[in-house]
């Protein structure tokens, strides 16, 4: 790994860039102000110890910059590693970022998942220790992140052997597939959706026990207006709890009274979104009203045949539903999950 930065304009990509070449990979990161990040791949039989050495270091960094225009800040030699740890909890101590999981960078999801980690432990914390849950709500922390993790860094792992193959045939068989797969447009280039949902714990069901309609997915998070006219991003104006999205005023109000207890009890925000420029929100009693700024919103729902949707803490989908009664049931099933662990 080296860190330069740059001492004057060069003609470098402008996103993050793998070299897929047999000779010898490499990565290229593009980092804050002028700092650049390039890794390079030891290849077998070489010494990792020589390229402490500019007589080795700079010619093998040459092949991807010239490196007159560069000035090294660091640099280090280290390896990828794909490990998880088999246990994230012992008692009252659990475990997240590094020190659960280490992933090769390929996928970029390192830091990433460590923060999904802290989403998903923290608002189980504040509800064992504020909101009177007892500790069985945190088994779920393991059962959530742990299966999670380990796709992370499996197809990080898997990525990480496309780029860095060495045979040059198996090269070329490798950029022959890629080539049609991109020609052909079934080639999956956004980085997302190689990132998996959950699939285990705090989830709804639907028939059959299968998981509820979205349920495990990362809800969105579009652009709506502030009570000052600026658009702003949702969560700053919805809140930290659980919430019940809906396109319906009249799946709303045809909310049974059961089901407006349990939004009561558990402190669940409602709220209804317009499209922009589609006229007035039909006002009703504890609804918060947003109207976003594009069709993010409606098209989720209707790319899913919902009109409701109830969205964790952690911004993690519990479920969709098409109708009131569809949302009822959800929020029995929420309430049935964690009620029961209440003192």
């Amino acid at each position: 790994l080296v860190e330069p930065l740059l001492k004057r304009e060069l003609d470098l990509p402008k996103k993050a860039t793998h070299y897929c070449h047999p000779s010898r990979p490499g990565s290229f990161v593009i980092g804050p102000g002028d700092l650049r990040r390039w890794e390079l791949k030891i290849l077998p039989g070489e010494d990792p110890t020589s390229f402490e050495s500019d007589e080795v270091f700079f010619p093998a960094l040459s092949k991807f910059v010239d490196v007159s225009k560069v000035e090294i800040w660091r640099r280090a030699i280290y390896c990828f590693h794909a490990l998880v740890v088999d246990e994230w909890q012992s008692g009252r101590v659990f475990l997240m970022g590094d020190a659960a999981h280490q992933t090769p960078p390929f996928l970029g999801q390192g830091l990433c998942a460590g923060i999904r980690d802290a989403a998903n432990l923290a608002w189980k914390l504040d509800a064992v220790e504020h909101q009177g849950y007892s500790a069985s709500l945190l088994g779920s922390y393991t059962e959530e992140r742990k299966p999670h993790v380990r796709e992370v860094v499996s197809r990080a792992k898997e990525i990480g052997l496309i780029i860095g193959e060495l045979d040059m045939e198996a090269a070329r068989k490798r950029d022959a597939e890629l080539g049609e797969l991109i020609a052909s447009g079934k080639a999956e280039t956004i980085r997302q959706k190689f990132v998996p949902g959950l699939v285990t714990g705090l989830l709804g069901k639907g028939q059959g026990g299968q998981l509820a309609n979205s349920a495990g997915e990362v809800f969105i998070q579009p652009w709506v207006k502030s009570e000052g006219g600026e658009f702003v991003r949702m969560d700053d104006l919805v809140g930290a709890g659980f919430a019940a999205f809906s396109t319906s005023a009249e799946l709303l109000l045809n909310l049974s009274e059961s089901a407006r207890n349990i939004l009561k009890n558990l402190g669940i925000q409602l709220v209804q979104f317009k499209k922009s420029g589609s006229g007035p929100v039909k006002a009703q009693e504890n609804v918060l009203c947003l109207e976003e700024q594009h069709d993010l919103v409606s098209n989720w729902f209707m790319d899913r045949h919902v009109e409701a949707v109830l969205v964790r803490p952690d911004h993690y989908v519990f479920g969709a539903a098409a109708d009131a009664s569809g949302l009822a049931d959800l929020l029995r099933q929420l309430e049935a999950q964690v009620a029961s662990s209440k003192n």
